[in-house]
């Protein structure tokens, strides 16, 4: 649990107008957070869906901000920046990347010193992509109250679990994934 007390209360709360993130509980889409605008006043029971107007999301026609009613329960504030402070992010650290217009939920499995980028892992949707430090921020959980730091970094015995499960099941597929750096990025390719 971190706090700050002198930014502590403006940070602690949604309310109308106020900028937001979103997360969606659709398969692909889990663990990822959109920022947005609430443009309704939520209730005390939180039972009732809010209408939030996404700030990088667009509507079909290209040229609309998407706005759409969610679940308050998928509504948090937006975390502020002093959640970064002191934070080194290594091998193992569990980030947010910001990609694709929101936030998403990874692990880093390697830092490039020499140019301050890392290689980080999501799990939904499985990827690896390579990203610029300022494109990180280390991941933490809104209770409804407080920002906790659920997971620093994944364990060594969990990281090594996961990749053993992970290479038995890639072996059991018919196709294959590799990992190559092209123009300077890294991907995963499926043959």
């Amino acid at each position: 649990m971190l706090q700050n007390p002198e930014k502590e209360e403006e940070n602690m709360f949604i309310a109308k107008g106020r900028e937001v993130e979103v997360t969606c509980e659709e398969e692909g889409f889990v663990g990822a957070w959109y920022r947005a605008i609430l443009e309704e006043t939520p209730t005390s029971s939180g039972r009732k869906k809010l209408r939030v107007r996404y700030t990088s999301l667009l509507q079909e026609d290209c040229s609309t901000l998407f706005t759409e009613a969610v679940e308050q329960r998928l509504i948090r504030p937006v975390p502020p920046d002093y959640l970064k402070d002191g934070v080194v992010l290594e091998e193992r650290s569990v980030v947010d990347a910001d990609h694709n217009d929101g936030w998403w939920k990874g692990v880093i499995v390697k830092k490039m010193v020499e140019d301050d980028q890392f290689l980080v892992r999501f799990d939904s949707p499985p990827d690896m992509i390579q990203f610029d430090r300022q494109q990180l921020r280390p991941h933490f959980d809104w209770t409804g109250s407080e920002w906790v730091r659920s997971q620093d970094k994944v364990s060594e015995e969990q990281y090594s679990k996961e990749n053993s499960h992970k290479r038995k099941r890639k072996r059991k597929q018919t196709h294959n994934s590799n990992l190559k750096k092209t123009g300077g990025m890294w991907h995963v390719y499926s043959y």
